[in-house]
């Protein structure tokens, strides 16, 4: 199965139902024992998806057979196959297009020419199809505050996160004192592992002072804004 989808083969609404057309069939021929997908563009394998500036075609999407979105069901539905499902990478494979390769049974790439990539969505960054009415509050958390509780976490918890999930228990803990949550069960994601973390200033020098290993954190990463950025929401 060759993607050619140009100009750099974005997954879009339309990519997910034909994907899921080709899986229903993948699951029901009893004669199929492999299949092979590649790219017509020596660049692209598949692109990071598109909402093609509708992201109501998005939303128009039924869930799968197996009751997920469209997009999670057809890589879910894929992965579990009675085929042995092979990527052939050459060109880029960035968020959906990495899923995708992740969820085939093997991957093989072009050392010359192979991205691959998921994305990160920086500090206070609002996506269109974010709906902030359905947000209740906007919380707010320093750099310092953040790094200091995911140390905490891991040396008082065992529990090895990133700074992110700092941010996120110290705005739970926050919200936990306040008097119209006493005796209420509090929940919070923790977003990220610490593993992504070992080589920065998160896990450098733990016998210095805190704070000042958070000033540096700050120093580090030039930020130019004003105190608190790092933001939670709570819904």
């Amino acid at each position: 199965m060759t993607f050619d989808h140009p100009p750099i083969n974005t997954v879009t609404a339309t990519t997910i139902r034909e994907l899921s057309e080709l899986v229903d069939l993948i699951e029901h021929d009893t004669q199929l024992n492999v299949v092979v997908f590649d790219s017509a563009n020596p660049d692209f394998f598949l692109a990071h998806y598109d909402v093609e500036n509708d992201p109501k075609k998005t939303f128009a999407l039924p869930p799968g057979p197996t009751g997920m979105h469209a997009w999670f069901d057809l890589t879910a539905r894929l992965s579990r196959a009675p085929v042995v499902s092979i990527a052939s990478i050459r060109g880029r494979a960035r968020g959906a297009g990495s899923e995708f390769v992740l969820a085939c049974d093997l991957r093989f790439a072009s050392r010359e020419n192979t991205v691959l990539g998921q994305f990160e969505v920086g500090a206070g960054f609002i996506p269109d199809t974010l709906d902030l009415a359905m947000v209740d509050a906007i919380e707010l958390v320093t750099d310092e505050d953040a790094i200091e509780m995911a140390l905490r976490l891991a040396r008082e918890e065992g529990i090895f996160c990133g700074i992110s999930s700092g941010a996120a228990v110290a705005v739970a803990l926050r919200l936990a004192r306040r008097p119209e949550f006493e005796e209420k069960i509090m929940v919070t994601v923790l977003p990220d592992a610490g593993d992504r973390y070992i080589s920065t200033v998160l896990f450098e020098g733990l016998v210095t002072d805190r704070p000042a290993r958070a000033g540096e954190f700050a120093k580090r990463r030039k930020i130019r804004r004003k105190e608190g950025s790092r933001g939670s929401l709570g819904c």
